[in-house]
């Protein structure tokens, strides 16, 4: 029987399940906030590179410091033979999912680096940046590879943006297309106590390593209710082609009662201030290119769909995947790895979360550490049973 004293929230939601200081979410959608910086101030003013310093170390860079962390980014950025042999073979013989490839690789990674770094707690920090490093390195060669193409290796001296475009195989790197792209990963770089963190922070207060954490993450992430919405929104607006048809690919949607991908987020009930940054890159490069069709489109579905929800008195607005769909798409990224991509942003983000669960915490002046996270259940199975002998069982 049920124990009548416990209550159930599905899906643990507004249930407070630990502490962060690593990201926050404002559910009136007027900011993110990461590491105490509004999300819209950092997309404006820095890069992917010192977001993720802040995220690991919790302070701004100084001059030096920050040049010897991107330093030891650039100088891992290269994935070992048998990794790449690894990558290529499942994508060679197997034609694997791009999110399995990407999970199997971290998951190497982990039994390849277990030692390297020692298992020190400061030993973390290292092994993030490595991670921070390599995940753009594995994504990139497993494309290449499904395609039947040769890898291209790293250049050292190229930004982590400008980096992964060239390993995708894109011949001119234009700076506005650098620039948006770095600034699409700073919007995915944390989010608060999301499914895949919280995987990560699950599987960290087992006292797990690093490793083990960023594939359940990365597990996490490739289901279809958490990663995969922006490319699914993409994928709904080659469907509907052009903004002629908008309307009438909408309503027959809703009629059906089903989903357009994009739109609705759990935490966000009036607006995502993510979707608002990443709308006004996807149109300032479609103005870039001289072609506004795909933006315009895009434009006129989120209007037919805001109204119809108007009219019915609900209000679901465009989470952050839905323009990125758009915006990967005019930058030329294939379809497949919309969700990679995502994971080698956030895998800053779990990195962090991972540190800071394994980190004893200070209160009333002891310190304690973070107790493994283990809720109750209610069970709603059968009891009194009783075991019957194989030979009489009818």
């Amino acid at each position: 029987m049920a124990d009548e004293n416990l209550s159930y929230s599905p899906g643990l939601e507004g249930v407070v399940a630990g502490e962060t200081g690593v990201s926050h979410v404002d559910p009136a959608g007027l900011s993110l906030i990461i590491r105490g910086f509004d999300v819209k101030d950092l997309v404006e003013n820095s890069n992917y590179e010192e977001v993720a310093f802040i995220v690991l170390y919790k302070v701004l860079p100084k001059k030096q410091e920050f040049e010897d962390f991107i330093n030891k980014l650039k100088n891992r950025r290269q994935i070992s033979r048998n990794l790449k042999k690894m990558v290529k073979h499942l994508n060679k013989r197997h034609e694997a999912n791009q999110m399995d490839v990407l999970r199997t690789a971290v998951s190497y990674l982990g039994a390849e680096e277990s030692k390297m770094y020692g298992n020190a707690y400061e030993s973390n920090f290292e092994k993030a940046i490595s991670l921070i490093a390599k995940l753009p390195t594995i994504v990139a060669y497993s494309y290449r590879y499904s395609q039947g193409k040769r890898p291209i290796k790293p250049r050292m001296e190229y930004s982590h943006a400008e980096n992964f475009l060239h390993m995708l195989g894109k011949k001119k790197l234009i700076d506005l297309e650098v620039k948006i792209f770095d600034k699409s990963l700073m919007l995915y770089v944390d989010h608060d106590f999301n499914a895949s963190t919280f995987t990560d922070r699950v599987v960290a207060s087992a006292r797990s390593d690093i490793y083990s954490s960023v594939t359940a993450g990365v597990g996490a992430l490739k289901g279809p209710r958490h990663g995969g919405a922006n490319e699914e929104a993409a994928k709904m607006l080659l469907e509907i082609g052009n903004k002629e048809r908008a309307v009438d690919y909408v309503r027959g949607k809703l009629e059906r009662k089903e989903k357009l991908p994009g739109f609705g987020h759990r935490e966000y009930k009036i607006q995502d201030p993510r979707a608002i940054i990443m709308k006004e890159m996807f149109k300032q490069l479609s103005e870039q290119r001289g072609d506004m069709s795909f933006y315009e489109l895009a434009n006129e579905v989120e209007n037919v769909f805001n109204k119809d929800m108007e009219e019915k008195g609900k209000h679901l607005p465009a989470n952050v995947d839905y323009p990125c769909g758009g915006l990967y798409h005019m930058l030329g990224v294939p379809l497949g790895i919309y969700t990679p991509i995502f994971a080698l942003s956030r895998v800053t983000g779990w990195c962090a979360h991972y540190i800071e669960e394994i980190t004893p915490v200070q209160k009333d002046g002891n310190t304690i550490d973070n107790p493994i996270i283990r809720p109750k259940a209610l069970y709603s199975g059968p009891s009194g049973l009783e075991y019957v002998p194989m030979d009489k069982r009818e």
